[in-house]
């Protein structure tokens, strides 16, 4: 357990200034409240959108209202998960893959509890991470009980909510599947600082995911050099996957630079599967010189 993370050059996550904890003798305040944390993981999963309810005005002049209408569920992250079905709102159970080079999903539909809520919209939010417009990446719309939509589907645009409705007149049925796979795109993502010294600084990411540099040394230099001015938009032709990569640890790469201190090769891998090893962060990244 580790509550203060080093961001420096060529650092390991047990030479902070809180170092690892113990059972025992170091279990600080702060690490408590990280174990906390780990409770809300499940946070903010689904989401219901409960539709307006009908109004109507019954001859005495008292209001009445018709509740039976049907629910959206709103899908805002994509992880290993499960919803019960309500009155209002369909069941839903959720199985993720991770590649190195997508996300995709697989929804699993469990019935509501009432014929009315079956009629209910699913509503996924599209990741603004997988947009590359560099790498001709297209999103597809989702597939539906193993097959593609025959009506137009609204357009899947990043940083939005898809509407899936039922695909039948009947609504949802136990066992009904949803498919969609998010493209996971390797970006460099400059450090938030307008300061001059910090105008180069980058950091890897594979969608959302943030990845760091394996280094040898305590404190190595962080200059890195790349081909072109093309390369900070377009990291396919010198960020490749790496022969570590597996299924459970897709996403491992290697970068082809110059001007790397541990040679020409940089291994990448996700900061928060890193446990003894020597990272770095951000890279001063420059481009080669043209002769």
């Amino acid at each position: 357990m580790i509550y203060l993370l080093p961001l420096g050059n060529g650092v390991t996550k047990g030479n902070s200034s809180r170092s690892w904890g113990t059972p025992m003798n170091s279990f600080w305040c702060c690490y408590g409240t990280a174990i906390e944390s780990f409770s809300k993981l499940a946070d903010s999963i689904y989401f219901k959108q409960p539709i307006n309810s009908t109004i109507t005005t019954k001859s005495d002049n008292t209001v009445a209202m018709q509740s039976q209408v049907p629910a959206s569920l709103l899908l805002a992250r994509f992880a290993d998960s499960v919803v019960q079905p309500t009155t209002d709102t369909i069941g839903l159970s959720q199985a993720v893959r991770v590649t190195p080079n997508a996300i995709s999903s697989v929804m699993a539909i469990t019935q509501s509890l009432t014929t009315v809520g079956n009629q209910g919209s699913l509503q996924l939010l599209v990741p603004s991470w997988t947009a590359d417009e560099y790498a001709g990446i297209k999103l597809l719309p989702p597939i539906v009980n193993g097959k593609a939509p025959k009506a137009s589907p609204s357009a899947v645009t990043p940083g939005t909510f898809l509407t899936v409705r039922p695909p039948r007149p009947s609504g949802w049925q136990t066992g009904d599947t949803i498919e969609m796979e998010f493209p996971c795109p390797l970006k460099l993502r400059k450090l938030d600082d307008n300061r001059t010294a910090y105008g180069s600084m980058y950091s890897f990411v594979a969608g959302d995911v943030l990845l760091v540099g394996l280094e040898s040394q305590p404190g190595a230099p962080n200059s890195l050099i790349v081909p072109s001015a093309e390369s900070l938009t377009n990291l396919t032709s010198w960020v490749t996957v790496s022969e570590a990569s597996t299924v459970s640890a897709p996403l491992r790469f290697v970068a082809n630079v110059r001007g790397h201190a541990g040679g020409d090769e940089l291994q990448l891998m996700p900061l928060n599967e890193v446990v003894h090893e020597r990272y770095t962060v951000y890279y001063n990244i420059s481009v080669q010189q043209q002769r």
